[in-house]
């Protein structure tokens, strides 16, 4: 009797294991980082996202991050700082609104002009490329 529910506890792991499916792959991501001002100053606190230029990535998510207050950033798209897709991007800035738990007592958030609010009519871009970690140039808005 033990041996015939050893050996199915022991079946039921096995086709359930079997069953199992991690779901669709999820693309690779290449850890990017890099710095981003306004006219040559960093803000604490800037989002940044990262639209693909190319229109076949178009369903894939978009990288993200949040500047520090020496405007540094980390890409995130799945996982904390795991970085983006390889390929080009046009880079949109914006703020949390004052408002927002997210700001600061006391701060006040910088001005970004419309133009650098949207993918269609932004300037910024940048590269991810395929190296194990990525640098990227400096983001300014001037």
């Amino acid at each position: 009797m033990v041996r015939f529910m050893l050996g199915s506890v022991g079946l039921f792991l096995l086709l359930g294991l079997a069953g199992c499916d991690s779901g669709p792959k999820r693309p690779e991501v290449k850890p990017a980082e890099g710095k981003f001002t306004i006219k040559g100053k960093p803000y604490a606190g800037v989002i940044l996202v990262f639209h693909p230029s190319d229109p076949a990535m178009k369903d894939v998510p978009m990288p993200r991050a949040t500047t520090e207050a020496d405007g540094s950033y980390k890409l995130t798209t799945f996982a904390a700082y795991d970085g983006g897709m390889p390929g080009e991007y046009k880079v949109v800035a914006m703020v949390e609104s004052v408002m927002s738990p997210l700001m600061m007592k006391g701060s006040k958030p910088p001005a970004i002009p419309a133009t650098y609010q949207k993918a269609e009519t932004t300037t910024l871009t940048a590269t991810i490329g395929t190296a194990e970690k990525n640098t990227l140039p400096d983001l300014n808005i001037p």
